[in-house]
C-alpha cells in the first residue's frame, strides 16, 4: 500500500504542472521550459506542432505515438480512482512476465533482422 501512496502522490504532483506530464516529449520540455512552437516550421499544416507544450490537442495527438501506448501489457488508467483500483487488482508479477516475454521476442526479431541485413551486405562487398 505504501508503493501505491507514493504513486498517487507523484500523480498529484504531476497533474498540477499544466500538460507537462511527460516532460521528455519535447526538447523544451526536457529543458524544463514550455514552448508553443518548434524552432523550425513544420511541413504539414494539418498536423499539430509536436513541440507545442501549451496546446492540449497537440500534446494529446503526439502522445498517441509514445512508446507506452505502443507496447503491449502497459496498464493505462483514466483517473486516480481507476489507478488505485488497478493497483489493487492487477497481477503485476504476471504483467512483468508478459513484458519480459515480449521483450525477448522483439530482441530475437531484431537480431534476426540485422543478421539478415549484414549477411546481404557482405554478399555485395
Amino acid at each position: 500500500m505504501s508503493r501505491l501512496c507514493g504513486i498517487i502522490a507523484r500523480v498529484n504532483a504531476i497533474s498540477g504542472e499544466m500538460l507537462q506530464v511527460v516532460r521528455q516529449r519535447t526538447w523544451s520540455g526536457y529543458a524544463v521550459k514550455s514552448s508553443s512552437q518548434s524552432a523550425i516550421a513544420g511541413v504539414f499544416s494539418k498536423v499539430p506542432d509536436p513541440n507545442n507544450d501549451l496546446d492540449e490537442d497537440a500534446v494529446r495527438y503526439w502522445l498517441l505515438f509514445a512508446d507506452f501506448y505502443q507496447w503491449p501489457h502497459v496498464i493505462h488508467f483514466d483517473s486516480i480512482e481507476d489507478l488505485v483500483d488497478k493497483m489493487l487488482t492487477v497481477d503485476l508479477d504476471e504483467i512483468s512476465r508478459r513484458m519480459a516475454r515480449h521483450n525477448q521476442q522483439v530482441r530475437q526479431q531484431i537480431k534476426d533482422m540485422w543478421s539478415s541485413i549484414l549477411l546481404n551486405i557482405t554478399r555485395f562487398t
